[in-house]
């Protein structure tokens, strides 16, 4: 077992933790609800690239199809992050209209559609022995980059409009909310999703790893 593996494992027992914990707090509670389902989401995201990565360890034989899993199981934390912002704190919310909802559960089917039927977003994946293998996107890969800025941007502006109106401790638990959303997002933008356009695939694991930070913000939060 290699360093990212490992790192990987602890990341998903950590952010599962912190998922139940805040979930058994108070399980009548949408905010503790969507965050339980948010750590669960981004913990299957943890195990699609430990499986990925160590595909013939777990008789895996069609590594594309992990890559395509992978890729589609990302977008889930993206979505219910984007739905999280809106009941945070749910006191005090921007409510979404059922027709942003509704949009936003389009663009989700549509983006897992495209990602795991077709290969507009990802091509092939050439393997490599130290597990860090190359994907090779598709001429679609940009919808894929835009459909997480967007939904991550979305979150993090509805966030911003929020503290603008809010005082006292809830202003202070959407700023914790705001920090962690913003370094998590930054990283795994960066290693997982612009640093494969470079050809460079040592660390697209890290972004996994720093959920941990936006989890343990969000936590501390709630």
């Amino acid at each position: 077992m290699d360093l990212a593996t490992t790192l990987l494992i602890l990341a998903n027992v950590g952010n599962l933790s912190m998922g139940l914990l805040v979930y058994l707090r108070n399980k009548k509670a949408t905010v503790n609800l969507l965050f339980g389902i948010l750590a669960f989401v981004i913990v299957l995201w943890g195990i699609a690239m430990i499986v990925f990565r160590d595909y013939v360890f777990f008789g895996v034989t069609d590594p594309l199809i992990l890559s395509k899993i992978l890729f589609s199981t990302a977008t889930l934390p993206v979505f219910f992050l984007f739905l999280f912002a809106f009941v945070f704190p749910e006191e005090s919310s921007r409510k979404p209209h059922w027709v942003t909802i509704l949009l936003a559960i389009m663009g989700l089917l549509a983006i897992i559609f495209a990602t795991t039927a077709t290969d507009f977003i990802i091509k092939n994946v050439e393997i490599q022995t130290t597990k860090n293998h190359h994907i090779i996107f598709g001429d679609w890969y940009f919808i894929y980059l835009s459909y997480v800025t967007i939904y991550i941007g979305a979150a993090i502006i509805n966030m911003f409009l929020n503290t603008k109106k809010l005082s006292g401790i809830q202003k202070k638990q959407l700023i914790y909310f705001f920090i962690g959303i913003l370094i998590s997002a930054n990283i795994s933008l960066f290693f997982n999703l612009i640093l494969p356009i470079l050809k460079i695939y040592e660390y697209q694991w890290f972004g996994q790893v720093s959920t941990l930070i936006m989890l343990g913000f969000m936590t501390y939060a709630i």
